[in-house]
This record gives C-alpha cells, sequence and structure tokens, in this order.
C-alpha cells in the first residue's frame, strides 16, 4: 500500500506544508508589525533598507552582510510583484514548502519511503520552519539551499552525473552567498563527488578530479561580482561580505555570551560587551581573528570552554529569541500552533538519536566497504552526518540563536526518519540487542543531551570549571584602560538577585596580576557596580570611604561609580542608608571565592567591573 500510495501520501504532506505556511503568513502580516514595517534595529529592517536601495539604484556601499538575499533575492522579489513585503512572503512561502518536498525526496533514496514520509511530516509540521516564513529574514532561503545541496548531493551519489554535480556547486555558493559559515559544505560536498569516481579501477586523474574541480569552479563562480564590488570599494582583496570579523568577535571574547539573548526575553538587542567594541574599533590595526588566536594563546582553557559551551548550546532545546521570539511574535497567529505540533526539541532529540545510531553502526558497516563503495545510501547518510555535525561547528563558532540553528532542522528530519524506520525494523526483528545498544541507548543519550545537558552544566559544573580555566576572572585589554571582573556575561549566566539593607556590607576581591599593580597601582580605578531600586528613592553607599549618593524618581536599573586608588584590589561596599529596597547582583555561575557579604564568603561572585586607566603609562 505504501508503495502504491507514497506520491500521494508526500503531495498531500507538501499540500498540508504549503497551507500551514500560508494561512500562518497570512495572520502574522495582519497582526504583527515586525512583518509588514520591522523595527529600524532590527536585521529585517535593515534588509529592507538595502533591497529597495538596491533596487531603485541608489546604492553604493559595501556588501557588509552576505549579500544574494537583500541584493539579489528581496529586489526580484519586490520587482516581480510590485509589492516588497507580499512579494518576499509568497517567495519564501514556496521555498518552504519546497523544502519540505527534498526533505521527503533526499530521505527516499537514504533509507526509503516509511522514512521519507516521516522526516516529511516533522518537516511540514516544524513550528518554527513555519514561523519564520513571514519574516524578512534570510533563514527561510537558507534553509531551502541547504536541503536543495544535499538532495544534490544524495541524487549524485546515486546518479553519478556531472551536472548534478555542477548545479550543486552553483547551489553551494549561492549558500554562502546567503550566509558565509555555509563554506562549511564545501568540504564534504567535494570529498562525496570524489569518493565514487575514486573507487572506480582504471579511472584516470583527470576523471576522479572532475567531479570536485568543476563543484570548486561553479561555487566561487557566484560570489564573484560581490567580491569584485567590494575588492574596489576597498582597495584591497575582499570576499562578497566584509562583516565576518564583526560576527566572529561578538561570540569570541573573553566577554561573550554563548548565545545572544534568554530564552523567553521576547525579542531585542543582543549583548555587546567592551571587548567586543573594543576589538571592532580597533581592527584596521589588528584583525578580530589575530585578537582571537592571541586570547586563545594566552587562555586556552577559557576559550575551550567557551566553545564547548556554545556547542553545548547548539543542541539544547530552548529557542534564543533575536530579531522576533516564537513566544513574543509566534502568539499573534492561531495557525502557527495549530499546525506548528512539532517543537524543534523533538527534532533535536529524535535527529541526533539518528545520528548516533548511524555512528554506532558504522564500523559493522564499514567493513565491508569495499562492497559498499558505490551503494549512495551508505555514503549519503555519512554525508548526512557530515553536513549536520560541521553546520554545528560553523554556528557555534560565533554564537548561537534560534534562527542560525533553523537551517539543519530539515536535515535533522532526515535523520529523524530514518531512526524511526529502524527502530520500528529492530522492534519486528526481535533483535533486542541492536534494539538496546544501536536504538535505546542512542535516544536516551539524546534526550539528555537536548533537555538537561546544558542546565546541568550552567548549574552544577560551569563554576568550578571556569575557576580553573580563568582562576583571575576576566582581564580584558581595552583601549586606554583595562578591564578586570569575576561575574560572566548576563545572558546564559547565573545572575541573581541580593537583597543590601542598611549597614549590610559586602567585600569584593578582585585577583589584580601583578604586572598591572605594578605599572598602575598607584592610579586611580573606576568601580562600576549595577544595583536596582525596587521603588522610587534615594541611597547612601560608602564604597573605600568614597560615600556616593543616589536617587531615583523611578524603579529599574542604576550603577554606583566610584574613582578610588587600586592598591591590592580590595573594595568595601556599605549600605549607609536607603528609603528604597536596593538588590545588588551576583553570579551563580562563578565562584572564585572572591565575594564576602557580612564577614561570610560566598559561593558567588558580585557583578562588578574594574577599569585600570593606562594613561601615563
Amino acid at each position: 500500500m505504501l508503495k502504491k500510495y507514497f506520491t500521494v501520501f508526500s503531495l498531500l504532506l507538501v499540500a498540508f506544508a504549503f497551507w500551514a505556511r500560508l494561512q500562518t503568513a497570512w495572520e502574522l502580516f495582519d497582526n504583527d508589525s515586525f512583518v509588514r514595517s520591522p523595527p529600524s534595529v532590527t536585521d529585517m529592517a535593515t534588509y529592507k533598507q538595502l533591497s529597495a536601495q538596491i533596487a531603485s539604484g541608489r546604492f553604493s556601499e559595501l556588501f557588509y552582510y552576505q549579500p544574494f538575499y537583500y541584493a539579489a533575492f528581496l529586489p526580484f522579489t519586490s520587482v516581480l510583484s510590485g509589492s516588497q513585503n507580499w512579494g518576499m512572503i509568497h517567495a519564501q512561502i514556496i521555498f518552504s514548502t519546497l523544502t519540505v518536498f527534498l526533505c521527503i525526496a533526499s530521505t527516499a533514496m537514504l533509507a526509503g519511503r516509511k522514512a521519507a514520509l516521516i522526516a516529511g511530516f516533522l518537516c511540514s509540521f516544524s513550528i518554527m520552519l513555519i514561523f519564520y516564513v513571514p519574516y524578512a529574514l534570510i533563514e527561510t532561503l537558507q534553509v531551502f539551499w541547504i536541503s536543495l545541496l544535499f538532495y544534490l548531493l544524495v541524487l549524485g551519489l546515486k546518479r553519478k552525473r556531472l551536472l548534478i554535480w555542477i548545479c550543486a556547486g552553483v547551489v553551494c555558493g549561492l549558500t554562502i552567498l546567503t550566509r558565509g559559515n555555509a563554506w562549511c559544505f564545501a568540504l564534504p560536498l567535494l570529498f562525496f563527488s570524489f569518493l565514487p569516481e575514486a573507487s572506480k579501477p582504471g579511472a584516470g586523474i583527470i576523471r576522479r578530479l572532475a567531479n570536485p574541480v568543476l563543484i570548486l569552479i561553479f561555487m566561487v563562480l557566484p560570489q564573484i561580482p560581490f567580491s569584485v564590488h567590494n575588492s574596489y570599494e576597498l582597495g584591497k582583496f575582499c570576499g562578497p561580505s566584509s562583516a565576518g570579523g564583526a560576527v566572529l568577535a561578538l561570540g569570541n571574547t573573553p566577554e561573550a555570551p554563548p548565545g545572544g539573548r534568554n530564552p523567553g526575553e521576547g525579542p531585542g538587542p543582543m549583548e555587546y560587551p567592551d571587548t567586543y567594541n573594543y576589538w571592532l574599533a580597533d581592527s584596521a590595526s589588528c584583525p578580530v581573528t589575530e585578537r582571537i588566536f592571541k586570547w586563545l594563546l594566552r587562555e586556552p582553557f577559557a576559550f575551550i570552554e567557551l566553545q564547548a559551551r556554545k556547542l553545548m548550546l547548539f543542541w539544547d532545546g530552548a529557542e534564543i529569541p533575536n530579531n522576533i521570539a516564537l513566544e513574543f511574535n509566534g502568539k499573534k497567529s492561531k495557525s502557527l500552533f495549530t499546525y506548528g505540533m512539532i517543537p524543534t526539541r523533538m527534532t533535536l532529540i529524535l535527529g541526533l538519536a539518528g545520528m548516533i545510531s548511524i555512528l554506532a553502526l558504522l564500523p559493522s558497516r564499514a567493513l565491508p566497504l569495499r562492497c559498499r563503495r558505490r551503494s549512495s545510501s551508505f555514503l549519503g547518510q555519512c554525508a548526512l552526518i557530515s553536513f549536520i555535525v560541521l553546520f554545528c561547528f560553523a554556528t557555534a563558532a560565533f554564537y548561537n540563536l534560534s534562527r542560525f540553528r533553523l537551517p539543519v532542522i530539515p536535515l535533522l528530519c532526515i535523520s529523524s526518519g530514518i531512526f524511526a524506520v529502524s527502530l520500528t525494523r529492530s522492534y519486528r526483528l526481535r533483535n533486542w540487542r541492536l534494539l538496546f545498544l544501536a536504538r535505546l541507548v542512542p535516544f536516551c543519550i539524546s534526550v539528555f543531551v537536548v533537555s538537561h545537558l546544558y542546565a546541568y552544566y550552567r548549574s552544577n559544573i560551569e563554576s568550578a570549571i571556569m575557576a580553573f580555566a580563568r582562576p583571575g576572572g576576566v582581564v580584558s585589554e581595552l583601549a586606554d584602560q583595562i578591564l578586570i571582573m569575576d561575574n560572566g556575561p548576563y545572558s546564559f549566566g547565573g545572575w541573581d538577585e541580593l537583597e543590601l539593607k542598611e549597614s549590610d556590607e559586602i567585600l569584593k576581591v578582585f585577583s589584580i596580576p601583578d604586572s598591572i599593580v605594578r605599572t598602575y597601582g598607584s592610579k586611580k580605578t573606576v568601580l562600576k557596580i549595577p544595583f536596582v531600586f525596587l521603588k522610587p528613592g534615594s541611597a547612601l553607599f560608602e564604597v573605600n570611604g568614597d560615600v556616593k549618593e543616589i536617587s531615583s524618581d523611578a524603579a529599574g536599573l542604576h550603577e554606583i561609580s566610584s574613582e578610588l586608588p587600586l592598591g591590592s584590589g580590595k573594595f568595601s561596599i556599605v549600605l549607609l542608608r536607603s528609603d528604597a529596597p536596593i538588590i545588588l547582583l551576583c553570579d551563580k555561575q562563578r565562584n572564585y571565592g572572591r565575594t564576602v557579604f557580612n564577614g561570610y564568603k560566598q559561593a558567588f561572585e558580585l557583578v562588578a567591573k574594574l577599569y585600570i586607566p593606562k594613561d601615563g603609562e
């Protein structure tokens, strides 16, 4: 029956996917201003503004972001439809629907019809794939390009035709032009295009290298016009985008959080730490990549810990908001939560279980490799894992957002379909050992990774790891001062409230490197401590004998700022008087033993920054 009606079931899934996306897009267009006229500080507004300039011939700048979306896609859909909003929305509905078709087709070639329908169902009703469709963000287009690229790779392995590999090269180039981290797909694409020809007896060197060489040529060709424009504007060689350093710096400074915003906070900007601003402002004299490498050499364990934290967060089931947020924008469409019945958490769990299951059986399947070298299914599943893993690393190399992770969801749907079918097949064959070791164990591991690993790490392990990796806290050199602090970032940090009452004293000790004490020990430093007024009022603080009175006519965040001698790096903060409740901030994910409250050492660190000026060296 499945063989007979597979095409019908597939078309029904594609039709349902189209209707779900169309209905949701209509509702969000009517109810959410972020679709029609997004806030000026968002990427959506930037893309629309740039595309309008390009369409009218008024663009004369560098291509800062990867240019395909706003330089080609948005202007084309706008001119074609006569409406910037609906042209883009209709095109993205079509591309998102085609993504479901590609997901089904790729899975069918790799694991059969049952797996294809399961993957298609997950992809069709994925809440995040539906949610992003009407917004002027590159993710829906990027999802389509990656799904098409993987489909062409699997088709190329099966059909072994040169034209398919050339098309894959072009699509890879367009994927890179949409977002630069798609370079991660170049290596597996070149490798898997080379492998079938390399295994053919008697194949000459030219025939063996024809596929990867042509792929590389056609991958680069679409990027050349944009690269030439940027190189001409700068007077030196530049790729199609000049934003790489800024994006890389945002997630790779000593102060950087592993993700953009805390889940549940709604749409808004990310953190832009002091070190990020300095690295970017000074990038002409010292490139960001060089500064990151210097930090790696200076604090290798702290650098590795941050990368590991970003990798764990990539696989966490929480949705990280930025320009838009599911819990804020998504609730403006009833259809979204009706049709979007598949959360990302489910796809991550099943997809990761499928990957582990495939890898667990890889050694036994690889033994007769000479017999399997021409198996497109076997090579395709290996390519699937390589695509997902490399995309994970390419995303975590920068920073995590829900929309940055979105493009891998169709690939995880494919892995999920493969896992579901293999699970039922093992049960039907009563192969209990295989069912337990290669199916249930991977499933339990993936449940822990997606639902508990990051939360467990940040609550129970991170503070101890950071005490080992960075015992002196953050010491970061800025333009004209040195920043020292013991707390971590607010985003994905352990920030909590500490109520301060009259006569309470908190002693904050900073670990000042000897070289800094010798050079700047006689200078005055600036200590900044954020605190919260819970209601309007005034408070009198004493910081190492320096009395500060701070008043506010509204509740909210304020700051104690005192200019004091550096000394030994010990600072006593006493609340002398207050007519409103006062809250200090502490970080429970950092514990260096350098915060004392009313004479008792605490298992957290006070949120505070110490700035040491460098003038007069």
